[in-house]
């Protein structure tokens, strides 16, 4: 895999001394973030099944912990660099991404909207304004990351297992005035907040050891998540559903990467999880307007999730090696973008 294109899934300089169940584990939860988008849209225009809604519903408590824990993880070499090369590194890169492909997703909104208004990004040019405060499309993820960046290196000199418990107690305790916030992406940050410091703090440290201790995740995880599903009413237990569902999707990852057949694929896909994070949403979108008008048959239900969750994994992966294929990699990194400029324009 040539460089550019190893920057664009997010992979350059993590290549060497990789831990397989730790990309199992990206893939996993790519996998439901991509679930959920086609579960969501299925469900919009027609075709959804209960028993969709009811998997996306219990992986909610799991799917954003688990993908902010690991990118934790693997954002903590950044974190022990100077100021200077964090910011015009990993969030300046943060920053192109979430900025471009903001506005690739409110230009394709705007002039070619296949959910008929259902979705209200591209309605108005102040969203390419407030972006920066409010994120109004599914790239709030990058935003996101590119805070955490700079609040897990402000608070670096805290690290201590008591203060990390003491940010977790907090985000619990706080967990009501959070839920009355207008915005999801303000409520998902500070709910969020302490999986990626958790994993960029012990990360590493945890993923050594969790090998020895795949039953013990699962099954403690497991009826942890059962028992605390009960009291999902008290906002508050939220941060220890999503604790307890993260031991569990833990202790899965370690056991899928025992086995061959499905340790290839997602190892495949979670080696690959910035292309698919960054194109799925385009490719769910264009889908849904032919399959809204036509006539699919009662039984569409059973299939449309799949279709679209399929068709997005690759449609996504296609897009970005076209564009690599095309010169095109400023799509997919700042590097990227550096490198497609002139040589007098370089930066």
């Amino acid at each position: 895999m040539r460089k550019e294109n190893r920057v664009a899934h997010g992979s350059v300089k993590e290549d060497e001394g990789r831990i397989d169940w730790l990309d199992v584990a990206k893939g996993l939860s790519i996998l439901l973030v991509v679930f959920h988008h086609a579960a969501l849209t299925g469900a919009s225009i027609g075709h959804g099944w209960a028993v969709f809604s009811t998997l996306d519903a219990l992986a909610k408590p799991v799917r954003m912990p688990l993908f902010f824990a690991i990118a934790g993880l693997f954002a903590a070499g950044a974190l022990s660099r100077s100021w200077g090369r964090l910011l015009t590194g990993r969030v300046a890169n943060l920053v192109w991404l979430y900025s471009l492909w903001t506005v690739i997703y409110w230009l394709f909104f705007r002039y070619f909207d296949p959910t008929d208004g259902l979705k209200p990004l591209g309605l108005s040019k102040w969203q390419l304004i407030y972006m920066w405060i409010i994120p109004p499309s599914g790239q709030w993820f990058l935003w996101l990351m590119a805070i955490y960046l700079v609040l897990a290196k402000a608070i670096a000199r805290f690290r201590s297992p008591v203060h990390l418990s003491a940010i977790f107690l907090l985000c619990a305790l706080s967990a009501g005035p959070v839920a009355e916030l207008p915005h999801y992406p303000w409520r998902n940050g500070l709910l969020y907040a302490p999986f990626f410091i958790g994993g960029a703090w012990y990360g590493r440290a945890l993923a050594e050891r969790a090998p020895r201790h795949a039953a013990t995740l699962i099954v403690g995880g497991t009826a942890g998540f059962a028992a605390l599903l009960m009291l999902t009413r008290h906002p508050g237990a939220q941060i220890g559903l999503s604790m307890a569902g993260l031991m569990a999707a833990v202790g899965v990852a370690l056991l899928l990467s025992r086995i061959s057949w499905l340790k290839g694929p997602l190892i495949f896909f979670g080696r690959r999880t910035l292309s698919i994070y960054l194109g799925h949403g385009l490719v769910i979108a264009a889908l849904s307007m032919p399959l809204s008008v036509l006539p699919l048959g009662d039984h569409a239900f059973l299939w449309v999730t799949p279709f679209l969750m399929l068709f997005s994994l690759f449609g996504s992966l296609v897009l970005h090696d076209r564009a690599g294929s095309l010169g095109r990699m400023w799509l997919y990194s700042d590097e990227g973008m550096r490198q497609s400029l002139p040589k007098r324009f370089s930066i």
